[in-house]
């Protein structure tokens, strides 16, 4: 990462596509899909010593925050391909190792980033008092909306990976924390989602593409219409069903996350 000839190997591929593609203004590259890292010296010193998001796991490079050295690069690379594209936004993820905002380094106003909260509680909102989770992942966000103008969210609008099976509605949780976004300076929302309509819950999925479009929608009119709409005869007992589940994942004392 802090080898002048990557950031110049970069930032040629971006001037390159830009070049070959004079309508985009920017460009999204990243690394893998997992916690990568650098340890070639000069890299090292620019570490702060923080751990990653969620803790140390294996004591080893891989528990380590490279969030420093990688927006460092990141920022590099910016700088020199706005030599040639001063108005062009480069694009890349705060994800697993690179989530912790940093400390050392202002991302250039010209970056965006890619905020994915990977691992934190997926049943309470960001104002629930309770959830400890909850209160980490939403101090980061807030966080990096501070440092940039240009954040937007990957989440997960499924509560488990590995099943398919369980319902977890989350229209209370949607309905508190997008407001809260908005808030932050988010500015925008691009989650992951999957054909499990069981375990997502249709109601859910409809209140979270209402508030997308505009957080200030009365979800209490959308549900009102939509239980008719869609269960017919059957609106009262699913409305009592799903907010029976909600209320109790609500009121939990666990914090469950896609992967455990």
């Amino acid at each position: 990462f802090s080898h002048p000839k990557s950031v110049e190997i970069a930032a040629d591929i971006i001037k390159k596509h830009f070049r070959d593609n004079p309508a985009a203004n920017s460009y999204g590259f990243g690394l893998a899909d997992g916690p990568d890292f650098d340890e070639s010296p000069v890299t090292l010193e620019r570490n702060q010593g923080f751990l990653k998001a969620r803790g140390a796991v294996r004591g080893q490079s891989y528990d380590k925050s490279i969030t420093e050295e990688w927006f460092m690069f990141v920022n590099d690379v910016t700088a020199a391909v706005h030599e040639e594209f001063p108005d062009h936004y480069i694009a890349t993820a705060a994800y697993k190792n690179r989530i912790v905002p940093p400390h050392g380094v202002k991302p250039n106003d010209h970056m965006v980033v890619m905020f994915t909260p990977m691992g934190y509680c997926v049943l309470h909102a960001y104002d629930d008092e309770r959830c400890w989770h909850k209160k980490i992942e939403g101090h980061l966000l807030r966080r990096w909306c501070e440092l940039c103008p240009n954040v937007w969210t990957y989440g997960y609008n499924y509560g488990m990976f590995q099943t398919a099976l369980t319902p977890i509605p989350m229209v209370q949780k949607i309905r508190r924390d997008y407001p809260i976004m908005k808030e932050w300076g988010l500015m925008g929302i691009q989650d992951e989602g999957r054909g499990v309509w069981i375990e997502c819950t249709i109601p859910s999925r409809y209140v979270r593409a209402r508030l997308m479009w505009d957080v200030e929608t009365d979800v209490d009119a959308i549900l009102d219409e939509f239980y008719p709409d869609w269960y017919g005869k059957a609106a009262r007992p699913m409305r009592a069903f799903y907010d029976a589940l909600e209320n109790a994942m609500e009121n939990a004392d666990v914090h469950g996350t896609g992967d455990r």
